[in-house]
């Protein structure tokens, strides 16, 4: 069984480094990975990766 990491709106901004404007912005533009429940807002840690690799450059 998967153990998976969720964060909060905080957690996730100190994790990116980012500020909540900023999460919110790329939540309603690039449809930044989220489960809402309830208006309960959660971050899976490996799809906050897995979206950050897309931007990526090489």
């Amino acid at each position: 069984m998967e153990t998976r990491t969720y964060l909060n709106k905080k957690q996730t901004c100190t994790f990116l480094g980012i500020d909540n404007n900023t999460l919110d912005k790329w939540i309603n533009l690039y449809n930044f990975p989220h489960i809402r429940i309830d208006g309960v807002i959660r971050f899976d840690v490996a799809d906050i990766k897995e979206f950050m690799d897309t931007f990526k450059c090489l």
